[in-house]
């Protein structure tokens, strides 16, 4: 008999990307008994590719999982993120992809005089 506390994700970080995906996130929360070869990572309720989960770490009693975000297919560009430990699922936490056409780009143009004092 085991007993395991609720799977929660306090927070993602970023909680944002490029709709290319291939970028690496953060989900930290308490679900520390999380498997990498056995538990899953969900977008919008389907799992991750497994390969795709990099690193699970604790530290003083909160999970910390980094994976890389899937290139977005189609649908919604916002998705629910979520986990699922030994079959329990958590909250879900909102994760949005960003269009290139949606980046900003900065061209510094002038700077001021550069004589100096």
């Amino acid at each position: 008999y085991s007993y395991y506390a609720a799977v929660i994700i306090y927070f993602i970080f970023p909680s944002s990307g490029p709709t290319s995906g291939g970028n690496r996130v953060t989900l930290a929360g308490n679900f520390r008994h999380f498997d990498i070869g056995k538990d899953d990572v969900l977008f919008d309720g389907v799992p991750i590719d497994g390969s795709m989960l990099r690193n699970l770490s604790v530290v003083d009693g909160t999970a910390f999982l980094e994976f890389e975000v899937p290139p977005h297919i189609r649908g919604s560009f916002g998705k629910d993120v979520s986990v699922r430990v030994s079959g329990m699922k958590s909250n879900v936490v909102a994760y949005s992809y960003i269009s290139s056409a949606t980046v900003n780009q900065f061209e510094i143009i002038n700077v001021g005089n550069s004589t100096g004092p």
